[in-house]
């Protein structure tokens, strides 16, 4: 597989994930391109079979494309607990490596690295392994939670600046939270611990938090 096309199925199944499809500029945001780019590469996958393009722009991949992507984010996430496990490398360093790593497409290598690391079931970032579906109740992206509700982080997307923040912030999976403020002007998502600490999102990282009702 081309390793365009396997950045591109990455992309959209991850900007697409518990929304049912992503836009071109959402893709371009992910992937740090050119709008002009995406709009080329969707229509090529478009015309291979594995992305579908609905009513007002909406993207989503196929039921091909989603296997597809599916075989390499399953690589990726094996490959991500590998490194964080065994090799110890700082979360920063994580997703970068493991992408690399993932266009290795030996079955028996996959399979002797989930037997080795007892069959993970989620990736250092809370992302799913082994159910490309998984969807916990009331899974949903922190974005949609509405004031005042209290929720848990049950994974995020780990882009750099996403890993910075929840360094920087000290806030990990299995954090209990309170949202106690929405601004839509501002698009800023504030929220609270237990212990009365603040935390400031702005709604570009809130979209791929992913969090559970507390």
């Amino acid at each position: 597989m081309r390793k365009s096309v396997a950045n591109y199925l990455k992309a959209i199944y991850e900007a697409s994930y518990l929304q049912g499809g992503t836009s071109n500029k959402q893709i371009a945001e992910l992937l740090q391109v050119a709008a002009g780019s995406v709009t080329e590469m969707v229509s090529y996958l478009a015309d291979e079979g594995l992305v579908q393009r609905q009513k007002y722009g909406q993207i989503q991949l196929s039921q091909n494309g989603m296997e597809k992507a599916w075989k390499l984010i399953y690589r990726y996430r094996l490959f991500e607990v590998w490194l964080s496990e065994v090799l110890k490398l700082p979360l920063l360093k994580i997703p970068t490596q493991a992408w690399h790593l993932a266009t290795a497409n030996d079955e028996l290598l996959i399979s002797r690295l989930n037997m080795t690391l007892a069959e993970p079931q989620h990736s250092p970032f809370g992302g799913c392994i082994h159910t490309p579906n998984e969807q916990p109740v009331q899974l949903q992206p922190l974005i949609e939670a509405q004031k005042t509700q209290f929720v848990t982080i049950h994974s995020y997307l780990e882009q750099p600046d996403m890993i910075q923040y929840f360094d920087y912030a000290a806030l990990h999976l299995g954090q209990k939270l309170q949202l106690i403020d929405k601004n839509p002007d501002l698009q800023v998502i504030a929220l609270q611990d237990a212990d009365g600490h603040k935390y400031l999102l702005n709604w570009r990282l809130a979209r791929y938090i992913y969090v559970v009702n507390a």
